[in-house]
């Protein structure tokens, strides 16, 4: 028999889930005075240029070199466009600002501000707004149960790179009838009303 449950979220600290989406250079604009990132739909956006504007960015874009993607941040920035409006922390402003001030003629220094300036999307909806899929929660469940069972069984120690050996010790073998969670299926949890997004940097401490 089938049982439903409905469960919802409260988020207590910030949660990132990678879908290996980034902010595209022809899709947001910085807000350096309100300290936002604002993305918007670029083929709305391109409709509404000049023809000169238009020209001069296709020139920019058939250039395909590393330079002409600097140009594309610089064809947009500081103009005004309509979007979801992402905060950033003050570091990002001076990062692109530094990212900005870069000459075009220095292919290797621009790759690497570039490689320096990805900015990864967290899961997200058609209209933007982030959500938490299914998946990611179901495979939250899934380890909690696993340090539950390790504790249970009073395992040693193992090696990181034994990690499947240990999974397939708590699981009873490992095989798919004895994993409880192939009977469980958890639904994407979607976005109740506005839900505030922030682009930060990541940084890693010593314990």
């Amino acid at each position: 028999m089938t049982e439903y449950f409905d469960c919802y979220i409260r988020t207590l600290s910030p949660i990132h889930v990678g879908t290996d989406e980034v902010y595209e250079p022809t899709g947001f604009v910085v807000d350096e005075k309100a300290a936002r990132l604002v993305s918007f739909d670029p083929i709305s956006y391109l409709s509404g240029l000049s023809s000169e504007e238009k020209r001069r960015l296709s020139q920019i874009c058939l250039k395909g070199t590393v330079g002409s993607i600097l140009e594309v941040y610089k064809f947009f920035q500081g103009k005004t466009v309509r979007g979801r409006e992402v905060e950033v922390v003050a570091g990002f402003i001076e990062h692109y600002r530094s990212t900005m001030s870069l000459p075009t003629g220095n292919d290797r220094e621009i790759q690497t501000h570039l490689n320096q300036f990805i900015i990864s999307r967290t899961a997200f909806l058609n209209d933007g707004r982030p959500y938490l899929p299914g998946s990611s929660i179901k495979g939250s469940l899934r380890t909690a149960f696993l340090n539950a069972r390790q504790k249970l069984k009073q395992l040693p120690p193992y090696n990181p790179k034994e990690a499947k050996e240990l999974e397939k010790e708590l699981l009873d073998g490992g095989a798919f009838h004895t994993d409880p969670f192939r009977l469980a299926k958890v639904s994407d949890f979607l976005p109740v009303g506005k839900v505030r997004t922030k682009i930060v940097y990541a940084v890693n401490q010593k314990k």
